[in-house]
């Protein structure tokens, strides 16, 4: 997903060694659907082709879907990020943070840890660590209490979900945002949307 934004915004504690991604950026298009990039089907494992189909069955029938969101409860990543709402990245040396318009919701990405707290509960968007490769923001995220969705159609997720983004400046005003699902107990093979 592509989202376009301020150019010239630079958080002022970083060293000019690190990509700049910091600023408001807009989606510029926004789907209800994550799916794989490469065209595949979704590699649901058979209990969560059933739940997704049904899911789709009901929605078609104009039966009312239980989706987290309508009880006003976060969207959970990845949900979060494909949707027709700003983003804001304010980047310091041990955190990018990500405020999100949608539920007035906010990440933490910790750019300093290599893994999460031992103790650390288990909640909607989860912990995120974040590293630089290149001119890429690599984000890793677990910790997810699998209450939400992958997406607005319905594709399910588990605790073990681990999601990692990568957020790539493509052009000074241009960020991309890709994401790669791995569930394995939900999907059959990690995949990229």
């Amino acid at each position: 997903m592509r989202f376009q934004g301020d150019a010239t915004r630079r958080d002022i504690r970083v060293p000019d060694a690190v990509p700049n991604i910091s600023g408001t950026w807009l989606p510029m298009s926004s789907n209800r659907t994550i799916s794989p990039l490469d065209g595949s089907a979704t590699p649901f494992l058979p209990w969560a082709a059933a739940f997704f189909e049904q899911r789709k069955a009901a929605e078609a029938a104009g039966m009312p879907i239980f989706d987290p969101n309508a009880s006003c409860l976060p969207s959970g990543v990845p949900r979060v990020i494909p949707t027709p709402y700003p983003l804001d990245i304010v980047q310091t040396p041990e955190r990018t943070m990500i405020a999100i318009e949608v539920m007035h919701n906010y990440r933490v990405i910790h750019m300093n840890r290599s893994a999460p707290p031992a103790d650390y509960p288990p909640s909607y968007l989860g912990y995120s660590v974040g590293r630089w490769e290149g001119d890429a923001l690599v984000v890793t995220t677990t910790r997810l209490n699998g209450y939400t969705l992958v997406d607005e159609e319905g594709r399910p997720k588990s605790p073990a979900l681990t999601v990692t983004e990568r957020y790539v400046k493509r052009a000074p005003d241009v960020l991309e945002i890709t994401y790669t699902i791995d569930d394995p107990k939900t999907y059959s093979r990690p995949w990229t949307a």
